[in-house]
């Protein structure tokens, strides 16, 4: 049997999980209906850094 040993003793921080919906919903009405009409699929963190440029 192969026991899976956790990190929970690791100095290192987590990382949060972003809410997709609430960064997708805080995206600029223009950004969002590109975004809904996209042929490949965009994160709303990527689609922000890009739209800032």
């Amino acid at each position: 049997m192969v026991r899976h040993i956790s990190n929970s003793r690791s100095a290192l921080k987590r990382r949060r999980r972003a809410n997709s919906m609430a960064s997708f919903d805080g995206l600029p009405p223009e950004l969002r209906r590109w975004l809904a009409q996209a042929a490949l699929p965009w994160s709303a963190h990527s689609a922000r850094r890009l739209w800032r440029r």
